[in-house]
């Protein structure tokens, strides 16, 4: 311990066990698993733990029953991070359930500069609870929601947009959403250099399919989950659109039609997609019909 270390670390550290100096008899090693930690951080700030109430996630019932589900099974994972005054900034949703369960909190302070690692000394690689947590990491961001009001009260369309979050199109409160309307709103390229990578982000079915090779599943099961992994895909449709004008040659301008990547016009679409299901659709109907006549 470096003889300058603060009174406020020095007494923590102790508590912790992280130093060697004896205490009541016992060593560090003796010191129980998981310490008491302060509720409050040094300085002249108000500093209080908390859930920020301008959050930009919602999180559903559902992705409340997983969290608790997962701190209740494996214990806490990641860490979380608040501000200054203890307000949230990310792990709202696993603050709320931490607390609602009565986990105690160690308090780390940083400015950013290191990254702080948590490590789960009690869980080896073989350990069911280590898979628990991979799955349970993604499966809970997966049943939360963004809080789209939050989001426009904060940022505009184009900063959300450099994310890879496209605000949904305001649509009058009882419209049908199915409509056979072709005046959809058209989107004019800007000559804007964008490159492939701009148009896709595929950082969590990166993230996914690592994992998933690593695993010790099949290897039919494997290629399903991969496939299934690239759900997760997000596409920028506003890049795809400057792309095709700009850079794609005319082969692959076809290609990205037929896959709907940009619409050039409405009627190729329908013949391309929906036509097609309709017509199988009225061959089935017409036989029905017959064979009841």
């Amino acid at each position: 311990m470096p003889k300058k270390i603060g009174k406020f670390a020095e007494s923590y550290a102790d508590e912790a066990g992280i130093t060697a100096k004896k205490k009541g008899g016992k060593t560090a090693h003796d010191a129980p698993l998981r310490a008491p930690a302060p509720e409050s951080s040094p300085g002249d700030v108000d500093f209080r733990v908390r859930v920020d109430p301008h959050n930009y996630r919602i999180h559903p019932d559902r992705n409340k029953e997983l969290i608790r589900k997962s701190l209740s099974e494996n214990g806490a994972g990641r860490s979380i991070v608040v501000d200054k005054t203890g307000a949230s900034i990310g792990g709202s949703g696993v603050l709320e359930q931490a607390e609602s369960l009565g986990l105690k909190k160690r308090i780390i302070e940083t400015d950013g500069s290191e990254l702080v690692v948590v490590v789960r000394k009690d869980i080896a690689p073989d350990d069911p609870r280590r898979k628990q947590l991979a799955l349970a990491d993604n499966a809970t961001t997966d049943q939360s929601e963004w809080d789209f009001d939050a989001l426009k009260a904060d940022w505009t369309a184009d900063d959300l947009e450099g994310w890879g979050i496209d605000l949904p199109d305001d649509k009058p409160e009882g419209m049908n959403p199915y409509t056979a309307k072709t005046d959809v709103p058209q989107y004019v390229p800007t000559g804007k250099d964008v490159s492939l990578a701009d148009c896709l982000n595929s950082e969590k079915t990166e993230s996914l399919i690592a994992e998933i090779m690593a695993s010790g599943v099949s290897e039919d099961e494997k290629a399903f989950l991969i496939e299934a992994a690239k759900r997760h895909n997000v596409f920028n449709y506003k890049n795809v659109a400057e792309y095709y004008a700009s850079k794609a040659s005319p082969e692959m301008q076809a290609l990205m039609e037929k896959s709907a990547l940009v619409l050039i016009d409405v009627m190729d679409a329908i013949r391309d997609g929906y036509v097609v299901l309709s017509e199988e659709l009225e061959s089935i109907i017409e036989g029905d019909v017959e064979d009841e006549g």
